[in-house]
């Protein structure tokens, strides 16, 4: 889902699985901004194979319960290129 506020900039989330065996798959956060945002928008659907190129930001936070503190990680989309559309059954 595309998200825009007043004097943010166009942004997508989405989840991106990594499978690394039959019964194993990594989930991975990710977002693009600007053109890149819209385009992915317009263009991919869940379940589509895909083909990215980005860099991996941390960041740093604290639990509100526990005060424990904690790192957040996603993946900053720079390319996608769509390898398969989700086949239709």
């Amino acid at each position: 889902m595309i998200t825009t506020k007043p004097g943010d900039k166009c942004h997508v989330k989405f989840g991106l699985a990594v499978n690394v065996s039959d019964d194993k798959a990594y989930f991975l956060n990710c977002m693009a901004y600007d053109g890149l945002a819209q385009f992915i928008g317009d263009n991919f659907r869940k379940g589509d194979w895909v083909f990215t190129r980005g860099y991996i930001r941390q960041y740093d936070g604290q639990d509100e319960t526990s005060g424990r503190p904690f790192k957040y990680y996603d993946v900053v989309i720079h390319r996608i290129h769509k390898l398969q559309s989700k086949i239709n059954s």
